[in-house]
């Protein structure tokens, strides 16, 4: 079996609240058995390829996923970790606040599949009333 393609199916969840900066606490929304909850833990860069990873660490393992994003995504992930704010709204800053604004509240993000080496998330609002398909790395970010 491609480790890579088993890494997929651990069903990764990642909590809003540690992706966003959001104030508030995430939505109750219930995990299912074969998810497994990460931290968003740093945004590398490998020199060689000139390619950003994002860094998925287990919350309760030692386990690590890094998946592969661009550079605007990898700007942003790192302002956040870093508690940078730049002086205008980034794109998903805006985002963000669309969907705050407007009453919705972001649960979670959910790394379900990985196809030809393309990580796919979903992003579940309102205790799962609503749910868009994202790049990780939008979702995140």
């Amino acid at each position: 079996m491609n480790p890579r393609r088993g890494q997929a199916h651990l069903g990764i969840v990642i909590m809003a609240l540690l992706l966003s900066g959001c104030a508030h606490e995430p939505a109750t929304l219930p995990m299912l058995a074969d998810q497994v909850r990460v931290d968003v833990t740093d945004v590398a860069y490998d020199h060689s390829t000139g390619t950003h990873y994002l860094v998925l660490e287990e919350k309760s393992g030692r386990r690590i996923l890094p998946i592969a994003i661009g550079d605007d995504e990898a700007q942003a992930i790192m302002f956040e970790l870093r508690g940078i704010k730049p002086e205008r709204p980034l794109t998903y800053e805006l985002l963000l606040n669309l969907i705050e604004q407007t009453g919705n509240k972001v649960d979670r993000v959910v790394i379900g599949d990985i196809r030809d080496e393309v990580y796919y998330a979903k992003v579940y609002l309102n205790h799962g009333q609503y749910t868009l398909d994202s790049r990780p790395s939008d979702a995140i970010a």
